[in-house]
C-alpha cells in the first residue's frame, strides 16, 4: 500500500509538471507496485494515465514466495537459504516485507478487492531463460529466472511472450554487445509503449462507441 501511495503521487507531479498523461513501465515488482497504484487510486488518476507496461512481473504472484512463508515445507536451512537470496536479488531489492504480499494467497485476495479496472490499458511481456533456472527445476514452470511466464499475464492486458531467450535481468541492463539483427532493451521498451499507445486508442474508441 505505501509504495502504491507513492506511486501515486510520483504520477501527480509528473502529470501537473507537464500536463501530459502518463505512460507507466513497471518491471518486476515495480509492476505490481504500478497495478496496486492504478487499481486503489484510478478515479484521481484515470485522466492522468495513458496505461500501465507490465515487464516481467509476478502479478500473480510467485512460487517462491509462497514456498518460503509455507509451515513446515522449506525444512531444510541451505534450501531456504537458496530460495531467499534469489528471491530477494531477484524481486524484492531487500526488502524482507515484501515476501508475504507476494504469495499466492494475499495476491489472490489483493485481486479480488483492487482489480485494475477493464479501462485500464494494460501490455504484459514475459520472457523464458535459456538457463535450467531453479523455478523450472522445483516448479516444473518456464520462466525468466525469476518470474514464471503463467504468473507475469494480468488478466485482460495485451500479452507479449518473447521468443528470445532472455533472463529477468536482461530489460533493464546497459545495451551492451548485442545482436544488431535482434531489437536492444531500448528498442523494446520503445515497441512496447507504442503497442500501449494503440490499446489506449483503441479502448478508448471502444468506450466512446458504448
Amino acid at each position: 500500500m505505501a509504495n502504491a501511495s507513492r506511486i501515486k503521487e510520483i504520477i501527480e507531479k509528473l502529470y501537473y509538471r507537464s500536463r501530459k498523461r502518463v505512460v507507466i513501465l513497471g518491471h518486476s515488482k515495480g509492476g505490481v507496485d504500478s497495478a496496486a497504484a492504478l487499481s486503489i487510486y484510478w478515479n484521481q488518476l484515470k485522466d492522468k494515465v495513458v496505461g500501465l507496461v507490465l515487464a516481467q512481473s509476478p502479478y500473480a504472484g510467485n512460487p517462491v514466495a509462497s514456498d518460503i512463508l509455507r509451515p513446515g515445507l522449506l525444512k531444510h536451512v541451505n534450501f531456504r537459504k537458496e530460495v531467499v537470496e534469489i528471491f530477494m536479488s531477484g524481486i524484492l531489492n531487500g526488502d524482507l516485507r515484501a515476501i508475504e504480499d507476494l504469495t499466492y494467497e494475499k495476491r489472490m485476495e489483493f485481486l479480488r478487492s483492487y482489480p485494475l479496472p477493464r479501462e485500464i490499458p494494460v501490455d504484459s511481456f514475459h520472457t523464458e531463460t535459456c538457463n535450467i533456472d531453479f523455478l523450472k527445476l522445483r516448479y516444473r514452470e518456464k520462466s525468466d529466472g525469476i518470474v514464471t511466464r503463467k504468473d507475469a499475464e494480468a488478466p485482460g492486458s495485451v500479452v507479449v511472450r518473447s521468443r528470445r531467450k532472455l533472463d529477468h535481468a536482461w530489460i533493464i541492463r546497459p545495451c551492451l554487445n548485442e545482436d544488431p539483427r535482434e531489437a536492444n532493451n531500448s528498442q523494446l521498451i520503445e515497441a512496447l509503449f507504442t503497442l500501449l499507445v494503440e490499446v489506449a486508442d483503441r479502448k478508448g474508441r471502444l468506450l466512446l462507441a458504448n
